[in-house]
């Protein structure tokens, strides 16, 4: 992972991270909510090297996790960009339910969503 700039805590104890061109996610605490083959605390749930990724990243500034898992990205670093080479630059990037819910507003540590 390379320049890692935004993290965020899913209700599961998970880690996700933000560089500026992908996303990581890191089995927490609670390794029961892990898929079994990222059964241990700190390990890559995402693809190892490279963490998620796609086209829409252009500049990933920010990202959080809603209500429903879904965790938002803020892609808006444009520096002369050409929308047929470099999409996105002025966009919200939604991965859906790639993080357990949480309940909103975050006031304190995560918490699951009932």
């Amino acid at each position: 992972m390379n320049g890692p700039g935004n993290f965020a805590i899913d209700a599961g104890g998970s880690a996700c991270a933000t560089t500026p061109t992908s996303i990581s996610h890191f089995c927490g605490v609670n390794t029961a909510a892990c898929p079994a083959a990222a059964s241990s605390v700190g390990h890559a749930i995402s693809p190892n090297d490279t963490g998620y990724q796609s086209d829409a990243f252009t500049r990933i500034t920010g990202g959080q996790i809603d209500p429903t898992g879904n965790i938002c990205i803020t892609s808006n670093w444009k520096i002369e960009a050409n929308p047929s080479l470099n999409p996105g630059g002025n966009s919200v990037v939604i991965a859906i339910g790639a993080a357990a819910p949480i309940k909103t507003p975050l006031i304190g540590p995560p918490v699951r969503l009932d």
